[in-house]
C-alpha cells in the first residue's frame, strides 16, 4: 500500500500526533545533537512542521532516513516540496552537502523561516534578514497606529510628518 502525504483536515491534529509522537522519541535518542546553552536537541516539532538539526552531514542524512524510515511504518509520506535545507558552515564548505528524501535530492537555501524567526547562512555571523523583518513590522504597526493622529492622507503637514 502506498503512503499518503500529509495533508490538513479538521480530524488530522490527534492522529498526528500520536504518530509523530513515536518519530520525536525516535529522533531523539539518536547522537549529534546540538548545544543550546544547557539543552541538547536534534528536532523541534509543532503542529505540522517537523525540524531536525545536526552538527554533520551523515548525522542530517541519518536523521532524515530515520524520518523516512517511520513514515513506512505509519504508512505517510512528507511532502518533498515542503523540505528545505539549511547548512550553516561559515564559508567551511566548498560545495554545498546533498541530503535526499524518499531518493529525491532536498534544496539547499541560504535562508529559512521558522516560526517567524528567519535563520541564514551568514559567514559574519549577523542576523539582519531576521531583524530587518521585526522592525519592518514594528515600525510599519507604529507608523500605522499614527494615522489616527493625522499621519493619513492629508492630516498634517510634511514637516510635521518627517519631525515623527
Amino acid at each position: 500500500m502506498e503512503g499518503h502525504e500529509i495533508r490538513e483536515c479538521v480530524s488530522s491534529p490527534q492522529p498526528f500526533n500520536i504518530t509523530i509522537d513515536d518519530l520525536l522519541s525516535d529522533i531523539y535518542t539518536m547522537s549529534n545533537k546540538l548545544s543550546i546553552g544547557y539543552y541538547s536537541c536534534n528536532v523541534f516539532a509543532y503542529a505540522y512542521t517537523i525540524t531536525v538539526m545536526c552538527t554533520t552531514v551523515p548525522g542530517l542524512q541519518r536523521l532524515i532516513d530515520r524520518c523516512v524510515k517511520h513514515t513506512l511504518k505509519w504508512m505517510f509520506k512528507f511532502g518533498i516540496r515542503n523540505i528545505k535545507c539549511l547548512v550553516i558552515s561559515g564559508n567551511c564548505l566548498n560545495v554545498d552537502p546533498l541530503s535526499y528524501l524518499y531518493g529525491k535530492q532536498i534544496e539547499n537555501v541560504k535562508s529559512l523561516e521558522i516560526f517567524g524567526v528567519i535563520f541564514e547562512d551568514d559567514s559574519s555571523g549577523s542576523q539582519t534578514g531576521s531583524m530587518d523583518k521585526r522592525t519592518d513590522m514594528k515600525c510599519g504597526r507604529s507608523l500605522y497606529g499614527l494615522r489616527d493622529m493625522g499621519m493619513s492622507y492629508p492630516g498634517m503637514s510634511s514637516d510635521v510628518k518627517a519631525y515623527i
